[in-house]
């Protein structure tokens, strides 16, 4: 009703500990049958991530890229017209290696590529996205994107101090790194909103409370900014 276009990306199963046991992938027709009862449930989503950030070590799908593959040729079965975003991967050190045997796997040439590109966004870098526009064709969206407050690891310790102006640094950074290579970065996804009170990684607009951060007025701000073009155009 609102006019949006929702993104759904799969993950792994809630029980699962990867790196540590239980670890598993589902079986292919398996999550073909899961995909296909989502859509009948939903039948107005029709753009699908497959599955979230498949080269984290923290998913099944790290060294198994073929099986990554194998879930989007799963979702392309159960829904032929429906637009799938490729890879959603994270850019990490072994993304060039682990996206070489993902291609290598793919039943089709994506229209979409997706990725997550933290690195770029907390370090004022561009490697990340400049690397993966080389690595794949087509249209590229930043399906994961802007500034960590705070991340905890698996084993709970603090591996990027609470740091909110960070987070407003890379929420502009994302902005100006989508803005440089517009030409194929064609959509771009912060997250997040609202930080989970719970949660090990803390990257909202606004925190747990409700209260605004500072990525917050980033955010406006360049919203406002992209009005403003499209009003002179």
């Amino acid at each position: 009703g609102a006019g949006v276009e929702p993104l759904v990306a799969f993950n792994r199963a809630r029980g699962s500990r990867c790196p540590h046991d239980p670890c598993e992938l589902p079986d292919v027709a398996a999550y073909e049958a899961a995909v296909g009862r989502f859509l009948a449930r939903y039948p107005w989503v029709h753009v699908i991530t497959p599955w979230n950030e498949p080269n984290h070590h923290g998913e099944p799908t790290f060294r198994d890229p073929a099986a990554a593959a194998a879930y989007y040729g799963a979702v392309r079965r159960a829904c032929p017209a429906c637009t799938i975003v490729a890879g959603d991967v994270l850019d990490t050190g072994n993304m060039l290696r682990w996206l070489a045997g993902y291609q290598a796997a793919l039943p089709e040439a994506p229209a979409v590529w997706g990725l997550h590109n933290y690195h770029d966004t907390t370090h004022d870098l561009a490697d990340g996205l400049e690397s993966f526009l080389h690595a794949v064709a087509g249209d590229v969206w930043l399906t994961e994107t802007g500034g960590i407050v705070e991340l905890r690891n698996g084993r709970g310790r603090v591996t990027h101090p609470y740091d909110e102006q960070r987070a407003a640094n890379g929420v502009r950074h994302a902005f100006a790194l989508a803005r440089a290579h517009a030409a194929r970065v064609r959509r771009v996804y912060v997250y997040n909103w609202q930080d989970d009170p719970n949660g090990y990684f803390r990257s909202g607009l606004l925190d747990a409370s409700g209260r605004a951060r500072p990525a917050f007025f980033v955010f406006g701000d360049e919203l406002a900014q992209l009005a403003a073009q499209r009003a002179r155009r």
